[in-house]
């Protein structure tokens, strides 16, 4: 259920934020990035191999519409292979033109892998939640449950937050599609939000229609009591914990990296919530729990998983999608055509067309 938050004492988010905005608001209308010690915010945009024609005009207008100065603004291009060499030169161009910082590939070495593997499990009968574990009723293995299952190693997301050395890291996918009204900063939105509230581990954006969303709620093994069960800000925004899929942070939200740490190994959390499905001939509902955390599954995934089922941890979502909005929006919305992406984008922000209600990014024409 979405919740209104109240007020809230301001004095130390107020100074917080009077430092990030006092600098010239580089990395957004003029697109290019100072560094700056005191703000303490990073952006990570994710890319692959296959973005290699689009990248230039994606993060163009993803900077173009944050209104932040940001600390550090990075690219991770995520491939095991070599980089084509027109997303090197486009990525290069970004950074030479002031709009990135550096661009990265992801270090998939067998080191960095395992220690990754020391916070993710992906391998969970390594990982016992305790001492008593093989003598216990062990949960249903990951392959289980394949929507949230990855074939090998994804580990970009991983790789980002440890790039990242200030406490804040704006993390999103390149495939989006953004709208903000001029000087508006949902990062300051989700600033005051994680500053006004504990446990508070995210905050993600508005897409359009957020306010009238509906999730289908699921059975648990076990009730999880939640320590925080109130937001309190003057932002316009509601707690999504266990707001599944609209808790998934995967492709747009605000991280904070200090309480991120403190989230701890995914499969020392065990999973009670399910869907009412069978398990090994079993009501789902019936077992202590379903599996831990941890496995091979999407960052989003597991991440969601702790936060859902650890008492002291929370996320939140921003309502307010008049101010800012965002949307998924891969190029086959765009028919698979550079020309009509830049097309759609340009549309889209001299408003001359309109987004549909929802995640998923699809334009009609306003007024129509």
């Amino acid at each position: 259920m979405w919740v209104l938050v109240g007020l809230a004492s301001k004095a130390a988010i107020l100074s917080f934020l009077l430092v990030a905005g006092a600098s010239e608001d580089t990395c957004a209308e003029e697109g290019h990035c100072d560094s700056s010690e005191n703000d303490g915010v990073c952006l990570a945009i994710l890319a692959k191999p296959h973005h290699q024609h689009e990248i230039r005009l994606r993060v163009r207008h993803i900077l173009k519409h944050q209104h932040f100065n940001f600390a550090h603004v990075f690219l991770v291009v995520d491939s095991r292979s070599e980089i084509p060499d027109l997303l090197a030169v486009n990525a290069q161009k970004l950074v030479n033109s002031g709009k990135l910082h550096e661009w990265v590939t992801v270090n998939y070495s067998a080191e960095y892998i395992d220690e990754v593997n020391t916070t993710a499990n992906l391998h969970p009968e390594e990982h016992p939640p305790d001492s008593r574990w093989k003598e216990r009723h062990r949960s249903v293995a990951y392959k289980e449950f394949n929507e949230d299952y990855e074939e090998e190693v994804q580990i970009a997301h991983y790789f980002a937050i440890d790039r990242c050395k200030q406490r804040y890291l704006a993390l999103m996918d390149i495939e989006v599609l953004w709208m903000v009204q001029e000087n508006f900063s949902w990062i300051r939105e989700g600033l005051e939000l994680l500053w006004s509230n504990e446990g508070m581990v995210l905050v993600m954006p508005a897409f359009p229609g957020v306010e009238v969303r509906k999730s289908r709620s699921r059975p648990w093994t076990k009730t999880i009591e939640k320590i925080h069960t109130t937001l309190k800000s003057s932002v316009k925004a509601a707690e999504t914990t266990c707001d599944h899929p609209y808790s998934l942070a995967g492709w747009v939200n605000l991280l904070d990296i200090e309480r991120y740490r403190k989230v701890g190994p995914r499969q020392r959390v065990r999973e009670h919530r399910c869907g009412g499905q069978l398990v090994k001939g079993k009501r789902c509902k019936s077992l202590a729990f379903i599996r831990g955390c941890g496995g091979m599954r999407h960052w989003e995934y597991a991440l969601e998983c702790v936060i859902c089922n650890r008492p002291d941890l929370r996320q939140a979502q921003l309502l307010d999608w008049n101010m800012a909005w965002v949307q998924k929006a891969p190029i086959l919305a765009f028919r698979s055509e550079l020309a009509e992406m830049r097309q759609g984008i340009k549309a889209i922000e001299n408003k001359s067309m309109s987004p549909v209600l929802g995640m998923d990014f699809a334009v009609k024409p306003k007024n129509k």
